[in-house]
């Protein structure tokens, strides 16, 4: 399976820059970037399209409602 560490690599080489990373907690500027933006586009990009690999599912717990309060209008 392929890291976290490898796409990051892999995007570095993409984009010109021939250092790899060997671990994001490294002390480079280049793995200081990759743990900062690689969470956040990582789940930009699982809300971009139906990807039926990246789904979790779980049932939800019914708390309580308030009879009377739901649908309606103060005024």
């Amino acid at each position: 399976m392929t890291s976290s560490v490898d796409i990051v690599n892999r995007a570095l080489l993409l984009i010109g820059m021939p250092k790899k990373i060997s671990a994001f907690t490294q002390d480079s500027v280049e793995a200081q970037a990759a743990s900062i933006v690689y969470d956040n586009v990582r789940r930009r990009l699982l809300r971009m399209a139906p990807w039926g690999c990246a789904l979790k599912t779980m049932n939800l717990t019914y708390i309580s409602s308030v009879v009377g309060k739901i649908g309606r209008a103060h005024v």
